[in-house]
């Protein structure tokens, strides 16, 4: 974009700092006053010195490669997962028909073969345990994160996909079938509730607090709010004109829902509680996951056209297209990781470039994390 095209985004999104932030430092949980009238002037000139810091680099830098690790998988990638104390990264290799497990910091990889379509893999740091759905096995596999080593499994899961763990119930759900989330104890892997929906779900995301799960649904052209206390559907949002939901992500500060849609490919924005479409921006072809940095307000999305396109939020409801970086056809899955920063994407063999893991971080965070 043009810099002085620019101009108009980057007050609106300094405007929305501005006062969120005068808001929330400025009062007291209660919402009483924290600051006297006559200390607010010092504080607003803290304010602005910091937002002008914040505006030089959220509007500046581009996402930078900063580390590539070859993998010997063939065939499509799927998810990923982390073990961010040890600093290992955990791959769902489905057309391989393994996991492969990459220690970031010295580039070796083992490979756990055998399986049937690894798709899902969630990562409990409390428990030590790794989860991983086998589509073809219909089983959650839990293993011990530290030896791989088999600890127990649970069956009569049809096409299990995507997992997710909830680290306040210590609960695992488990996207699979013609449409349910079934819910496991993280503990022992036995099945504590099934939630029935309209097809089967693809990119699901939970809430921090563990109450509520919002669901793509394509085959439905929907969206669904979960209450995961009652175990079932408390509101569904039609996709109207947009198909092919799969990847999904939540901003919980400003109450947003980002989906990525591929027909047409487009990021759709919408209110966590009510539902009503707030945005929609253009992005590249087969999006298969979107991720959200809620530190610098970005959008991630990996499209397996072959780009990352990175999307900037001004305010909840104006967002702008801020960088479109190559990767190769097929890359479509990728994991980002707040507290390092870094955005990690499995790009798979592709006339006859071997398979290979990603890093990325925004050019200025590349050093000293």
């Amino acid at each position: 974009m043009h810099q002085m095209n620019a101009l108009p985004a980057i007050a609106r999104w300094a405007r929305y700092e501005f006062r969120h932030r005068l808001v929330v430092i400025s009062m007291q949980p209660r919402g009483r006053p924290l600051l006297s009238m006559s200390m607010r002037p010092y504080l607003l000139w803290l304010l602005a010195g910091a937002l002008l810091a914040r505006v030089a680099s959220a509007f500046a830098g581009t996402l930078e490669l900063v580390q590539t690790i070859p993998l010997v998988a063939s065939g499509r990638i799927d998810h990923l997962s982390i073990d961010a104390r040890s600093n290992r990264l955990f791959v769902a290799a489905l057309g391989n028909h393994s996991l492969e497990v990459v220690n970031l910091a010295t580039g070796a990889v083992r490979s756990i073969g055998d399986l049937g379509k690894p798709q899902g893999v969630a990562y409990s740091a409390s428990l030590n345990h790794l989860f991983v759905a086998d589509g073809d096995r219909a089983v959650v596999a839990t293993l011990d994160s530290e030896t791989l080593a088999a600890i127990s499994r649970t069956e009569g899961l049809a096409d299990a996909d995507n997992l997710r763990y909830d680290p306040v119930a210590e609960r695992v759900y488990v996207g699979y079938g013609e449409g349910g989330i079934r819910v496991l104890d993280a503990k022992t892997g036995a099945s504590v509730a099934d939630i029935k929906l309209p097809a089967h779900p693809e990119g699901f995301a939970i809430g921090r607090d563990g109450k509520r799960l919002f669901a793509n649904v394509p085959d439905a052209g929907a969206i669904v709010v979960l209450d995961t206390e009652r175990k079932e559907i408390v509101q569904r949002w039609s996709m109207q004109e947009a198909k092919a939901n799969f990847p999904l992500a939540l901003d919980e500060t400003d109450r947003r829902v980002f989906v990525g849609a591929r027909r047409p490919p487009t990021v759709l924005v919408y209110d966590m509680d009510t539902g009503r479409r707030a945005a929609s921006l253009p992005i590249g072809g087969d999006v298969d996951d979107i991720f959200f940095d809620r530190e610098s307000g970005r959008l991630f999305a990996i499209c397996g056209e072959g780009f990352i396109d990175v999307i900037q939020k001004l305010d909840p409801d104006h967002y702008r297209a801020e960088a479109r970086i190559a990767t190769r056809s097929g890359a479509r899955t990728g994991l980002y990781v707040p507290e390092q920063r870094r955005l990690y994407v499995a790009v798979p063999r592709h006339l006859g470039k071997s398979a290979e893991v990603r890093a990325y971080a925004w050019s200025g965070e590349a050093t000293g994390r």
